[in-house]
C-alpha cells in the first residue's frame, strides 16, 4: 500500500537511485546491511554474506544476451541473492527475472559436478511502480513453484517461515483501528508510505510541545489536528499492534520448528496458518513479552492518557 503525506517532504534522493542502491547494498564493507536487509526480506537468519562477485551472468555464446545483475550475494552455505533494483514496472519484467534467475542458479555448477551441487537461489525485486499485471495479488511476497516434487522438511521449513514472515510484516503496515472521539479512525503503518516515521515523530512532537498535530487517517481521510492524547493513542496502538504480531510471528517459528522434526511432518508444516493457536511454552513467552510491553508502553507515556491505556484496538 503507497501513500502520498502532505506533510512529508520528498526523499532527495531515493534508495532506488542506481549509484546509491548499489554503494548501500552492493560495497564491500557494508555486508552487514545487505545481510540485515536480506534477513528482513526473507524472514531469515542468514550467518554471513559477501558481496564481491562479478555481475555478469553466465554467457555461452558471444550473441547470448547479455545480463548483468545490480546484486548478487552469497552466503556461508554458498546460497546466492540476486537483488534488483526497477524503477518502471515493464511488461517484460517477469521473463526478465526469470532468466536472471535460472542464469544465476546454473552459474557455479563445474563439469562432472552432480546436479545436487546446484544451490539455492532468491531473488528479491525492489520497485517504484506495481506491476500492471500483478495488482490482482493480496500479498506483496508471492511463492511460485517451477516444479512439481515433494517437498523436503527444510524446503517446507523454509517455505512456511517465509510466508508467515511476509503476513506478519503486512498484518503490521496494515495497522489499526482506534475511535477517536466516538468514531472509528482506522491508521497505517507502512515503512514505504512513510507511516511508521510520521506516527512516531509526531508523537514525539506531541509529547515534547504539549501542541496538537496534524496528520490523517487511512483511507483517504483527511489531514486534522489531533491532540497530545490522540496522538499517544494512535502511538500506543500501533506499538502495543506491532509487539504482537512480531512476538507471535517469533514464537511460532520456533514452535514449528521445535516441533516438527520428521520428514514425515512435512504436510503439517505446510498446513500452519497466521493465526495457529501457540501454546506450552510459546504461549508462555508470547503472554510475558506483551505483559512487559505493556508495561514498557506505559512507562514511556507516563500514563498520559485514559486514551493511550485503555483504547480498544482492532488489528
Amino acid at each position: 500500500m503507497t501513500k502520498s503525506l502532505t506533510n512529508t517532504p520528498t526523499p532527495k534522493y531515493l534508495p532506488t537511485n542506481d549509484v546509491i542502491f548499489k554503494c548501500l547494498l552492493g560495497n564491500p564493507g557494508n555486508e552487514r546491511i545487505t545481510k540485515s536487509f536480506l534477513e528482513h526480506i526473507t524472514g531469515e537468519e542468514i550467518e554471513e554474506i559477501s558481496t564481491n562477485f562479478k555481475l555478469e551472468l553466465l554467457k555461452e555464446k558471444p550473441k547470448d544476451k547479455q545480463m548483468v545483475a545490480d546484486l548478487i550475494a552469497k552466503d556461508k552455505y554458498l546460497q546466492k541473492y540476486i537483488v534488483e533494483m526497477q524503477r518502471k514496472a515493464y511488461d517484460y519484467l517477469p521473463d526478465r527475472f526469470i532468466a536472471y534467475l535460472s542464469k544465476t542458479y546454473v552459474a557455479d555448477i563445474k563439469v562432472k559436478e552432480d546436479y545436487k551441487e546446484l544451490k539455492r537461489t532468491v531473488l528479491v525485486v525492489l520497485m517504484e511502480e506495481d506491476f500492471p499485471n500483478l495488482q490482482n495479488i493480496q500479498e506483496y511476497h508471492t511463492v511460485w513453484h517451477y516444479r512439481e516434487e515433494n517437498h523436503t522438511l527444510a524446503e517446507a521449513l523454509t517455505e512456511k517461515i517465509a510466508e508467515l514472515s511476509s503476513t506478519c510484516n503486512k498484518a503490521i503496515e496494515d495497522g489499526v483501528t482506534i475511535q477517536i472521539n466516538g468514531v472509528d479512525e482506522h491508521f497505517s503503518y507502512g515503512i514505504a508510505s512513510g507511516d511508521q516515521s510520521n506516527i512516531d515523530s509526531l508523537f514525539l512532537m506531541a509529547k515534547t510541545s504539549g501542541l496538537s498535530q496534524p496528520y490523517h487517517c487511512s483511507g483517504g481521510g483527511s489531514c486534522k489536528l489531533y491532540t497530545p492524547e490522540q496522538m499517544s493513542a494512535i502511538y500506543v496502538a500501533e506499538k502495543m499492534n506491532t509487539t504482537a504480531q512480531t512476538t507471535y510471528f517469533n514464537q511460532l517459528k520456533e514452535m514449528i520448528t521445535d516441533t516438527y522434526k520428521s520428514e514425515n511432518d512435512v504436510d503439517v508444516v505446510l498446513g500452519v496458518t497466521w493465526g495457529t493457536p501457540l501454546s506450552g511454552k510459546y504461549l508462555d513467552n508470547y503472554n510475558l513479552i506483551m505483559a512487559q510491553s505493556n508495561l514498557i508502553v506505559k512507562a514511556v507515556t507516563k500514563n498520559e492518557s485514559k486514551d493511550a491505556e485503555n483504547t480498544e484496538v482492532t488489528a
